[in-house]
């Protein structure tokens, strides 16, 4: 598992997906909780992807309201391409759906909708 990128210590990973992994991570020795997602060398392998990619990532850089994870930042360490995300404890909304956190179809719309 990673241990550290850059700045920031990594505690646990969080979650992985087809792109990469997400971790729980500290900047420093006490810094805030953040998230950051790790994007699979693979992805990475070819230089046009990786610029086409963060071409269409630079607007959500942007976006600011409080039903959307903020992307504080995006980086590369030792070949490890990454987004800097504000941690929001409680997992997300397919695991509180799945752990039935979520009361019916209204509120999983009404949650969409925000």
């Amino acid at each position: 598992m990673l241990k550290r990128l850059g700045p920031f210590h990594i505690e646990r990973e969080l979650g992985s997906g087809s792109l990469g992994k997400v971790y729980l991570a500290r900047e420093g020795e006490a810094g805030g909780k953040v998230a950051l997602k790790v994007f699979s060398g693979d992805i990475w392998s070819e230089s046009e992807l990786a610029r086409t990619f963060l071409r269409e990532a630079q607007p959500a850089f942007a976006l600011r309201h409080r039903n959307i994870v903020e992307v504080l930042h995006e980086g590369c360490d030792e070949g490890k391409h990454y987004l800097l995300m504000e941690y929001l404890p409680g997992g997300d909304l397919q695991e509180r759906i799945d752990q039935s956190r979520v009361a019916g179809w209204r509120q999983c719309v009404r949650l969409v909708m925000q």
